[in-house]
């Protein structure tokens, strides 16, 4: 019996106002998860700001929008498997961690909690090139079995 999945998205919109020159800003809850029904359930979210995107070619007057996180809190990587992430998903990843690292650490810092900044630290650590590799090569056997597999050879 296939077992009955739910993902969920974006759940909610919040408009606030904040100083800046685009005036009046968006602020959106992402709360990307995986559901399986009976079981359990992962739910991550972020608070994202709708921003206006940097964009190489201005093709309208009307400018391209993106998204920028502004909750900086680090997720747990005890329970990220790294052999299913591509190559951009870690680079993602990495570039997050130090983003909290380069926000965030400063402040504790200047606060002095120095166990909290060990901590902050500690669980932002970019993933290794092991890591990387070890990701790359699952990804690249995965690649040869299936090919194995579809083609008889």
């Amino acid at each position: 019996m296939e077992p009955d999945l739910q993902m969920q998205g974006w759940n909610y919109v919040e408009r606030v106002e904040l100083s800046s020159q685009s005036g009046l800003q968006q602020s959106v809850g992402q709360e990307p998860g995986y559901y399986h029904d009976g079981e359990f359930g992962i739910r991550l979210e972020d608070v994202v700001l709708v921003v206006e995107a940097e964009t190489k070619y201005h093709v309208s007057e009307t400018p391209y929008l993106t998204f920028k996180v502004v909750s900086l809190v680090p997720y747990d990587q005890n329970l990220i498997d790294v052999k299913l992430l591509s190559q951009e998903q870690i680079q993602y990843l990495n570039s997050y961690y130090e983003t909290i690292r380069q926000q965030v650490g400063p402040e504790l810092q200047r606060r002095r909690l120095h166990e909290e900044y060990n901590w902050l630290q500690e669980n932002t650590k970019p993933f290794s090139h092991a890591t990387l590799m070890a990701a790359s090569l699952g990804i690249l056997a995965l690649s040869a079995l299936t090919f194995t597999l579809l083609t008889g050879m």
